[in-house]
C-alpha cells in the first residue's frame, strides 16, 4: 500500500498542515479571547471558491477546542431555508457536538456531555404548541425562541465551558432565508449583551452581504470581515514544506517559486501542484519536477475549476478573457477596450463581472489579471476551437 497522500485538493486541509493566514488566525485568536472573556465579537470570512475559507475555518475549529470550548462546525446548504429551520440546524449542531464532539482536555467533560445528552431541541422547546417547520410566527418570537433556548443552555454548560463557537461555511445560503441576516444578528447580540458566551463565525463567497448591506447598515458591523487574499510566496512554501517534510521530502527554493508562480498564490491550486508533487515520488523537488507533473495539473483543472469558469462567461466575457490571456501584465477596462475594439463604457462592467465570477483578480487600483496564468493558455485552446 502506497504512501497516504498529505495533500487533499477540494477538502479541507488538516490543521496539522495548516501554514498560512497568520493574519486571519491572529484576528479568530483575539475575537475567541474577547467572547471568553463575555465581550463577543464576530466573523465574516470572505473570499473567492477555493481560497481556502473551509480550511481556515477547520483550523479555527482546532484552535477553539484547544481552549476548551465548543466548537460546532458545520455547512449550510439549500435545506436551511427558513427561520426555523436555520433555528432547528443550529440547536441540532450544537445538541450532537455537545454530547459527543467534545474537547478531550475540556474541564467535567462528563458533565457537560450529560447536559446535552439530555437536552431535546423539538417542540417543547420553543413552546409553539405544533410543528415549528409549519408556524407562521412572526420573526420575533422565533428571535425570542431562539434567544431563550441559547441562554437556556449557556445556564446548563457555562461553569465549564469558556464559550461555544458557531462555524457556518456556505453562508449565501442565508441569502434565501428572507431576513436570515438580522435575524442572526438580533438574537447573538442580545444573547451576548447577557453574558451567553458566544460567537459567530461565518464564511462564503466575496459579495456575501450583496444586497442587503444598504437595507441592514448594521450587519457588517455585527460581523466584522476578514478578506481571504491569495497567498504570498513564503505562504506557500509553508503550505507546501509543512506536509512535505512530514515524509521526509524537501522542496528546493526554485521549486516553491515555480509552484508560487503558477498556483498564483491560489491555495486550490497549490494543494493540487502538491498532491501530483508527492505522487511523482520525488525526496528533492526542483523546478524540473515541477514542470514534469505540470500536464497531469493542468489536466485536473480544466476539468473542472477552468472549464466552470470559462462556461460560466458570455460571449463578450470571452472576447475579454482572451485578450488578456494574450498578455501577461495586469491591464485596465481602458486597456481591455483598445485590445478588443469593445466599447470603452462597457469594458468596466464586464471586468467587474468576470471578477465576480471568479475569472479575474483585481491586483492594483484599477488593475486586473486572470486568476490564474494557466488559465490563459485554456481560455486559448478554447476560443481556438
Amino acid at each position: 500500500m502506497g504512501l497516504q497522500n498529505p495533500f487533499k485538493p477540494g477538502l479541507p486541509a488538516d490543521p496539522e498542515f495548516f501554514g498560512d493566514r497568520e493574519s486571519q488566525l491572529r484576528t479568530f485568536s483575539e475575537y475567541l479571547g474577547y467572547a471568553i472573556s463575555s465581550n463577543p465579537n464576530h466573523m465574516a470570512v470572505m473570499g473567492e471558491a477555493g481560497i481556502g475559507k473551509s480550511s481556515l475555518l477547520r483550523k479555527c475549529d482546532d484552535i477553539a477546542r484547544g481552549r476548551g470550548c465548543i466548537s460546532v462546525r458545520r455547512e449550510l446548504d439549500v435545506t436551511v431555508n427558513s427561520i426555523s429551520s436555520l433555528i432547528i440546524f443550529m440547536l441540532e449542531a450544537l445538541r450532537t457536538d455537545g454530547s459527543s464532539n467534545l474537547p478531550v482536555k475540556m474541564r467535567a467533560k462528563t458533565k457537560v456531555s450529560g447536559f446535552f445528552t439530555s437536552y431535546k431541541v423539538g417542540l417543547s422547546a420553543f413552546g409553539f404548541g405544533g410543528s415549528l417547520e409549519k408556524q407562521q410566527a412572526p420573526q420575533i418570537a422565533f428571535q425570542d425562541a431562539f434567544y431563550k433556548e441559547l441562554i437556556h443552555i449557556w445556564g446548563g454548560i457555562e461553569q465549564n465551558v469558556p464559550a461555544v463557537v458557531f462555524l457556518l461555511d456556505e453562508a449565501e445560503h442565508l441569502r434565501a432565508i428572507e431576513g436570515g441576516w438580522s435575524f442572526l444578528r438580533s438574537v447573538f447580540t442580545r444573547v451576548g449583551e447577557q453574558g451567553g458566551r458566544y460567537m459567530l463565525v461565518v464564511s462564503g463567497r466575496l459579495g456575501l452581504f450583496a444586497g442587503i448591506k444598504e437595507k441592514f447598515s448594521p450587519i457588517e458591523r455585527f460581523l466584522v470581515p476578514v478578506d481571504l487574499k491569495p497567498m504570498s510566496a513564503d505562504e506557500v512554501k509553508e503550505v507546501l514544506e509543512k506536509p512535505l517534510l512530514s515524509f521526509s521530502r524537501k522542496i528546493t527554493k526554485d521549486g516553491v517559486e515555480r509552484v508560487s508562480e503558477l498556483s498564483a498564490g491560489h491555495p486550490y491550486v497549490a494543494q493540487v501542484f502538491g498532491f501530483y508533487l508527492f505522487e511523482d515520488g520525488a525526496t528533492k523537488i526542483d523546478a524540473n519536477t515541477v514542470q514534469k507533473v505540470l500536464p497531469r495539473v493542468g489536466a485536473r483543472l480544466s476539468g473542472q475549476l477552468f472549464k466552470d469558469r470559462f462556461d460560466s462567461a458570455s460571449n463578450a466575457e470571452k472576447r475579454v478573457l482572451l485578450s488578456m490571456a494574450e498578455t501577461h501584465s495586469p491591464v485596465s477596462p481602458k486597456d481591455v477596450s483598445k485590445r478588443t475594439g469593445m466599447s470603452a463604457k462597457d469594458t468596466p462592467q464586464i471586468v467587474s463581472r468576470l471578477v465576480g465570477k471568479g475569472c479575474l483578480r483585481k491586483v492594483e487600483r484599477g488593475r486586473y489579471v486572470l486568476f490564474n496564468p494557466m488559465f490563459g493558455d485554456y481560455v486559448m485552446g478554447r476560443m481556438s476551437k
